[in-house]
């Protein structure tokens, strides 16, 4: 009976957010878990500041967020704006005022980091256990982006001890991934 009320949860929860079951896009109405967003009747507490975000699209197919501020810390899972949906591709994000948000590009606005415990249902077979189990496996912190005030398109960083390549496919070869990303160096 638990589990059934689980599984039941989670399908709402896949449906409230633009997804449906977990497929892998080939029929209609399989489009994974879709965008981890700020659902109705969720809160997201903490104080609130300006963040400069540079998105990276994981090898999974996640939207992954780097702190500018602070680039050590690795890509968050976003919790994108309420309304916030995925191309038909799967590569890009539209927002709610129409703006396209692609791998690389960089993002400002107002947000927060917070703990994955204080997700509504965290530790409970719910949405953001599975959501932060798949994007990020291990994380303890998740990227709250409340609203974007602007976005702007910048290839993703070189490593600093990449070759000369400048090509988009040693672009994202050189995108400092997430851990469940990252190839082994020879």
């Amino acid at each position: 009976m638990r589990a059934t009320v689980a599984a039941a949860a989670l399908l709402m929860a896949l449906a409230a957010c633009g997804g449906g079951p977990v497929g892998d896009g080939s029929e209609e109405g399989l489009g994974g878990m879709g965008v981890p967003q700020q659902f109705p009747g969720e809160d997201f507490p903490g104080a609130r500041g300006t963040v400069e975000v540079q998105v990276h699209l994981a090898g999974n197919g996640c939207f992954l967020g780097r702190l500018r501020a602070d680039p050590s810390t690795g890509g968050h899972l976003v919790v994108w704006p309420a309304g916030t949906e995925q191309g038909v591709d799967g590569d890009e994000l539209r927002l709610t005022d129409g703006s396209h948000v692609r791998h690389g590009d960089v993002l400002t606005g107002s947000g927060l980091v917070m703990p994955v415990e204080r997700l509504t249902g965290f530790g409970a077979d719910s949405f953001w256990d599975f959501a932060v189990g798949y994007c990020t496996p291990g994380a303890s912190r998740v990227l709250v982006l409340d609203r974007v005030v602007e976005a702007r398109r910048e290839p993703p960083p070189r490593s600093p001890d990449a070759g000369g390549g400048s090509s988009a496919a040693t672009k994202l070869r050189e995108w400092p991934r997430h851990a469940a990303d990252t190839p082994p160096r020879p």
